[in-house]
């Protein structure tokens, strides 16, 4: 069996075990890669773009970069509700943070905060600098509709 023919199930396993993120990995990798794809991964990624296409995952395709900040952002974020907490409890601190971060008239969603929050929290207590937080991957920002 083929490498080629290997990532086919290597890509069925992760989506099996839900680890999408891994799944598209590899399913990039493939189609950059100058080897031909196996046939079960081409008929697995045209089901996953079809609309009427067949199986459980569905790749929705859309314009990258909205509703995503660069890595300090939530950095920003996370220190902007650190420091309205000093004047007020942190529902209202977070509230606060929502409003100042909104796009248009969408307002940062909640839980997007309270993962910037944890992140930054979990960062600092294992003694990392946010220089080395700002070189992390992205945390996704969303914002409520």
């Amino acid at each position: 069996m083929s490498r080629g023919d290997l990532r086919g199930v290597f890509v069925r396993m992760a989506l099996g075990e839900r680890r999408l993120d891994d799944a598209a990995r590899m399913i990039a990798e493939a189609l950059r890669s100058s080897e031909p794809l196996a046939d079960d991964l081409r008929a697995l990624i045209a089901d996953m773009v079809d609309p009427d296409g067949k199986g459980d995952v569905r790749l929705k395709l859309g314009k990258r970069g909205r509703g995503r900040f660069a890595k300090p952002a939530w950095i920003e974020i996370a220190q902007a509700v650190e420091a309205a907490e000093e004047d007020m409890p942190t529902e209202a601190a977070v509230a606060s943070v929502r409003d100042r971060f909104k796009r248009g008239s969408r307002p940062l969603a909640r839980s997007t905060v309270f993962a910037a929050m944890s992140r930054y929290k979990e960062g600092r207590a294992a003694g990392r600098s946010v220089e080395e937080e700002e070189r992390d991957d992205f945390l996704s920002i969303e914002w409520d509709d």
